[in-house]
């Protein structure tokens, strides 16, 4: 190689070496300094020194200032200053170090560890080389004998190395999604509340038009002439439907706020009291006996509730309607099912079902606010369950819930 190619790739080398101040901070990303003992890097420190057959092994992190072991194998986690301990020349030189009698060896003949103290002689460490290529710490490997390593114990310790750095990885990712997780909750809390706030504060204004519509009606009715009427009648009309959306709209809030409390629920219990709206009708409500889940009480009221409605309510042109609830299997794991003779639908078309507010029929034709299937919905997934449908237009529709 040529002079002008040796300068040429050591001025590469200088342009693509990690900073220190790169290194740190890609440390302090993955959050393992000034952490408790893991369990999983005890074991690898442990698997270090069993595979070098030596009493001690430790692995360890380091900042800037600070030589910090994270797990040790036959000793105590003592912290050190940079440049204090025999790893320090693993870390720096960025390689492979053995030194089968560290009293022969110039490099640490001299330090503490080695002339007084334990009087250290074997020696192996390996630095933790992230992914991205920082070095981050060390896995060391120590004896109080001299002794010599074989490549299947270099390549052993290697192993375990490539193992830190996936944990490592593994550790970031947990943490990003973590902390994601809590900007979503704070995020989804403000749009509760939000929504909540909205929600009751049109409550008066509603209240206020419907009731100056009422007196203005009553005072003046007479005088007014039909077309007069009708926008009186149009303006109380759109003013209750959106009462009832406001109305709807906090149901749904609230079921997002309720904080979840699991019990063991009598769902056959609930469903037989919620039937009894329905005596008035010409349904047929059939429900099985002993259905029970693992919920909360009063989301679980929530879900039954509304499914129980729905059924009735688009089953109601049937020449006998029909809703049946029953235990029902998927896929081996168990279910409530909620199943009428009703209209049906096509499910191929019904992705959006579980949206506020979303019909899948006219509401001149079925009563309602679209809301019954959002709160049905959010209930499930607060619970972490799952909750799917089976329909075809003209062939009812069977709803399956598990929580």
């Amino acid at each position: 190689m040529t002079c002008g190619k040796i300068e040429q790739s050591f001025i590469l080398f200088l342009m693509t070496k990690p900073t220190e101040q790169e290194r740190v901070s890609e440390l302090q990303s993955y959050a393992i300094m000034d952490t408790p003992a893991e369990q999983i890097f005890d074991n690898i420190a442990k698997m270090a020194a069993l595979v070098c057959q030596c009493p001690y092994a430790q692995i360890n992190f380091i900042d800037d200032k600070r030589y910090q072991p994270k797990a040790v194998y036959g000793g105590d986690a003592v912290e050190f200053v940079r440049g204090e301990t025999i790893c320090e020349y693993t870390f720096e030189q960025r390689e492979l170090t053995v030194s089968p009698d560290l009293s022969q060896d110039e490099r640490f003949k001299n330090h503490p560890m080695v002339c007084g103290g334990p009087q250290l002689r074997f020696y192996v460490g390996l630095p933790l080389i992230s992914t991205s290529g920082n070095a981050l710490g060390t896995l060391c490997v120590f004896d109080t004998e001299t002794k010599e390593l074989s490549e299947a114990q270099t390549d052993g310790l290697k192993i375990l190395t490539q193992q830190i750095a996936n944990l490592l990885d593994r550790r970031r990712e947990k943490n990003e999604i973590e902390k994601l997780n809590e900007k979503l909750t704070a995020s989804y809390k403000d749009l509760e509340a939000f929504s909540y706030t909205v929600s009751h504060d049109l409550k008066a204004p509603l209240n206020t038009v419907s009731n100056f519509v009422d007196v203005i009606t009553e005072d003046y009715g007479s005088s007014f002439d039909g077309e007069l009427r009708q926008h009186l009648e149009r303006i109380k009309s759109s003013v209750l439907r959106m009462n009832d959306m406001v109305r709807n709209l906090l149901k749904l809030s609230n079921s997002l706020r309720h904080e979840i409390e699991r019990e063991t629920v009598d769902v056959t219990k609930i469903l037989q009291n919620a039937a009894k709206d329905y005596a008035e009708t010409n349904a047929v409500i059939e429900i099985a006996a002993g259905l029970k889940t693992y919920a909360d009480p009063v989301l679980t009221a929530a879900v039954f509730k509304n499914l129980l409605e729905n059924a009735v309510k688009y089953s109601r042109a049937a020449d006998r309607p029909h809703i049946q609830i029953y235990a029902a299997e998927r896929n081996g794991k168990k279910y409530i099912a909620v199943s009428d003779n009703g209209i049906g639908f096509d499910a191929a078309h019904a992705s959006h079902i579980w949206q506020p507010f979303h019909r899948l029929n006219p509401k001149s034709a079925y009563s309602g606010s679209g809301i019954g299937l959002s709160i049905v919905k959010k209930a499930i997934d607060r619970h972490e369950g799952d909750i799917f449908f089976e329909s075809a237009p003209g062939e009812g529709a069977t709803f399956f819930v598990r929580f």
